[in-house]
């Protein structure tokens, strides 16, 4: 039993915790490590695709299903997502092959938890009451059977949690918490309080509970929650103030009223509730009183700060506390416009740290006072501006008077950070800074000496500092000048430079490329890039000269890069495609496509998809032995097509309709092409899989081109699971009811059956939350079905013209599958439900 129940210690139930959400198996994380060497009970060990040949051939018979589930690896997971999704029948010789092997048991409950199969519900519940499982198995059998924890299933469940022996706290009491009903979540809150008070467990395994419980079931617990421990009220308290449970709110209240004792959980954001002078007053005597503990003290300094009232006796504690600059800064923090002058007055000349955090809070003060900007001047007096001063230069700057900015400035300027302070104040946008700026650039007298002291060098970039910071603000006179000077600057300047004077103008665009022909990569980079901020005709030929020149380097690149946003672009876009025509690209149109896919604007109209289609479906058709070889060496389909990528991520948020029929239409080219059996199929894995982050585009692209997936030469069977899931789809759309079953089935034997299949199928189908009635999963495995009843329906219409009374047998029998197999997916249920109406 040792041996069976290892498989449910901490470490593999804590890798879980997550991976219920997901529908990862408990069997499937224990199957990364090879199963041990030999034989299961004396019977030759199954493979996972032997379990799938035996099913598609027919063969899978109950004595070889329960054989492979008993040896609990992959073959036992692929058996039990066999028996789960496809099997509609569930023989109780299955049942009765695995009764003494708890390892079975529990490989084919993980699948039942999160589907349940009502024929498998007699089976689970005869598990949860064998007392010789471990718990965490029968918590699974619990969730399989669907059945309400009431008295001892009830039990069962809190014990599972409260346990201390990590091998019965695992996979299965979380799935069977996860699925709890609020109702049902509810219905143990005394046994969870008792388990939490008698027992020495940890208030985290009992999260999954209260996870699943209504409002009201709070309002339960709020009674409850001074006579457990410390630890575990706070993170009640937590749970009380996120959903805002009126009984907390009503205790809380009735603390702050004095109606109960004052604890520090009942003001846990009781910010709301201080509506009343007197509320205030009470806390603030809490401050005042030194025989209230510690943490009553801090939450209500807490609580008055988050409903921004500041008062003196509140000052007077923060300066006393032990943590004086973190409560000063709070202070501050939630009200620096409020605090008086001299107090302010105080703290700057106060430590060091306190002196810095009260400089940078003045800057959500405005405007600051005359008395607060003599002080900080006064502070400033002969000091050269430095890291540790510049909190006390910044607040001055950005929130001090024209006059208190003109008696500072003078001392800036030997400081290392000038060009900082100049674009603080181009930032600002005050109508002194524009002249104060100005100013600058006429100093004469002091400008000599300057220059002797810091340098022409460094004097010089001041200056351009200065020409920027005007610019930025609309003067445009000083352009020329930062134009002539960007030959001999640093690339960052030359990259401000282009953030604020976009567009920099034909002239000079013309001039920042004729000097990028005389300076190194780096900067000659950075100076086309801000020549083709001007849409002109001249700087286009100018930049299509530069892009043309043989050696294709970032200059190449940076002149693309403008050519693609204005009137070339169509240009270039021909130019594409007569290269796509030719045959395979040299590095210069491979630059091309990944610039003319980042360039597009937004959104997106017929002719951009009609591009991206074009360069992710035909442009690899010419280059047939590239193709073949990317395909050899990211069978996958993970990584290797970063073209793709970028054309996926330019089709998030676009029009689903449109790209659909677009890329169909390029799809069905495609698959004309004579080298079309050169085409790599991890292509559109990748498209596929960039685009999860935009459901409908992703379902949309999926549909237009799995039919041209499924049709690729395709030797690993990449991504066939998934295109056989959107050709269902788009086969059911136009009525095609026999191809989409078809393609259903296919997708259920490559999706829903092995354990390696299952981030695709997340990928694809979607994320599984039973809990909230949605299961793609089994609603892939109930589709064939529905897909049955559909097509004998339209059948029976067509023959007849007018259906006749009551159903046939046939849909009657499909409907009556699929409802075996739609497992908690409410859509499924209510599909079914609609057409066993008609």
């Amino acid at each position: 039993m040792n041996r069976i129940c290892s498989m449910f210690r901490t470490g593999a139930a804590l890798a879980l915790a997550v991976g219920v959400a997901f529908g990862v198996s408990l069997v499937a994380q224990e199957s990364s490590t090879p199963p041990p060497p030999g034989s299961a009970g004396g019977e030759p060990r199954l493979t996972a695709a032997e379990v799938a040949a035996a099913q598609d051939g027919g063969e899978l018979t109950v004595e070889l299903a329960a054989r492979a589930l008993r040896q609990g690896d992959a073959a036992a997971e692929t058996a039990a997502a066999i028996v789960r999704h496809e099997w509609t029948e569930l023989p109780a010789a299955l049942f009765d092959a695995i009764a003494d092997e708890p390892r079975a048991c529990a490989c084919l409950l993980e699948e039942f938890a999160v589907a349940p199969r009502p024929a498998a519900r007699n089976w689970a519940q005869r598990q949860a009451e064998r007392s010789k499982l471990p718990r965490d198995v029968r918590c699974l059998a619990l969730a399989a059977a669907e059945i309400r924890p009431t008295g001892k299933y009830a039990d069962l469940l809190v014990e599972a949690a409260a346990t201390n022996d990590d091998e019965e706290f695992g996979n299965g009491y979380r799935t069977a918490a996860w699925l709890l009903a609020p109702r049902d979540a509810d219905r143990l809150i005394g046994r969870l309080h008792a388990a939490l008070l008698e027992r020495d467990a940890e208030f985290a395994r009992f999260v999954p509970f209260f996870d699943r419980m209504s409002p009201r079931g709070y309002e339960h617990l709020v009674g409850l929650v001074l006579s457990l421990p410390p630890e575990t009220k706070g993170p009640l308290v937590h749970y009380y103030v996120q959903n805002e449970v009126p009984a907390f709110q009503r205790r809380a209240a009735d603390a702050l009223d004095g109606k109960v004792d004052l604890e520090p959980i009942w003001l846990a954001q009781a910010e709301k509730l201080l509506t009343e002078r007197s509320r205030v007053d009470r806390l603030l005597g809490v401050l005042r009183d030194d025989a209230a503990s510690a943490e009553l003290q801090q939450a209500a300094f807490r609580v008055l700060l988050a409903a921004g009232v500041v008062e003196p006796a509140m000052i007077a504690w923060a300066d006393l506390s032990e943590n004086r600059l973190a409560h000063v800064r709070e202070i501050l923090t939630a009200a620096v416009g409020t605090i008086a002058v001299d107090q302010i007055i105080e703290w700057l000349h106060d430590d060091v740290r306190i002196a810095q955090v009260t400089a940078r809070a003045l800057l959500r003060r405005d405007p600051l006072e005359p008395a607060i900007e003599r002080e900080l001047i006064a502070l400033l007096d002969g000091v050269v501006a430095t890291t540790e001063t510049e909190p006390f230069v910044m607040a001055v700057l950005q929130r001090g008077s024209a006059e208190a900015v003109a008696a500072l400035w003078p001392g800036l300027r030997r400081s290392q950070r000038f060009p900082q302070y100049v674009d603080a104040i181009a930032r600002r946008r005050a109508p002194f800074c524009h002249a104060l700026l100005l100013a600058e650039l006429d100093q004469k007298l002091e400008a000599e000496q300057l220059r002797v002291e810091i340098g022409e060098e460094r004097r010089a970039e001041q200056l351009d500092a200065v020409r920027i910071g005007l610019v930025s603000l609309g003067d445009r006179r000083q352009l020329q000048q930062l134009v002539e000077r960007a030959r001999t600057s640093r690339p960052a300047f030359v990259r401000r430079c282009t953030h604020w004077a976009d567009p920099v103008g034909k002239a000079n665009s013309l001039r920042l490329l004729s000097d990028a022909a005389t300076v190194d990569d780096d900067l000659a980079v950075e100076l086309i890039t801000w020549a083709a901020t001007t849409q002109d005709p001249a700087v286009e030929a100018e930049l299509e000269k530069i892009w043309l020149k043989p050696e294709l380097t970032e200059r190449n690149i940076a002149a693309l890069s403008g050519l693609g946003r204005g009137a070339a672009r169509g240009r270039l876009i021909t130019a594409l495609r007569a290269a796509v025509a030719a045959g395979p690209l040299d590095d210069r149109h491979e630059a091309l496509c990944y610039e003319l896919v980042s360039t597009m604007s937004t959104p997106l109209v017929r002719a951009d998809y009609e591009l991206l289609a074009e360069l992710v479906l035909l442009l690899p058709l010419g280059d047939p032995e590239r193709d073949r070889r990317r395909a050899a060496r990211w069978p996958d389909g993970r990584f290797g097509f970063p073209l793709a990528a970028a054309i996926a991520h330019r089709l998030r948020g676009g029009d689903p309709e449109l790209a659909q029929l677009v890329f169909a239409r390029f799809a069905a080219q495609a698959q004309e092409h004579p080298e079309f059996g050169a085409f790599a199929p991890q292509r559109l894995v990748v498209l596929w899989r960039t685009l999860v982050p935009d459901p409908a585009m992703q379902a949309a692209i999926g549909r237009a081109t799995a039919a041209m997936l499924l049709a690729a030469t395709n030797p690993e069977g990449t991504g066939r699971g998934a295109a056989s899931y959107y050709a269902m789809q788009a086969t059911e759309a136009v009525g095609k009811f026999d191809e989409a079953i078809g393609h259903a089935r296919r997708a259920i034997t490559s999706l829903l059956r092995y354990p390696v299949s299952r981030r695709a199928a997340r990928i694809h189908l979607g994320e599984r939350e039973p809990a909230l009635g949605q299961d793609p999963w089994s609603a892939l495995a109930a589709r064939p079905f529905v897909l049955q009843a559909r097509a004998a329906l339209a059948a029976g219409e067509t023959a007849a013209g007018v259906r006749a009374a009551g159903m046939t047998a046939a849909v009657r029998r499909a409907l009556a599958d699929a409802r075996k197999l739609a497992g908690r997916d409410r859509a499924t249920l209510a599909t079914i439900t609609e057409l066993e109406n008609r």
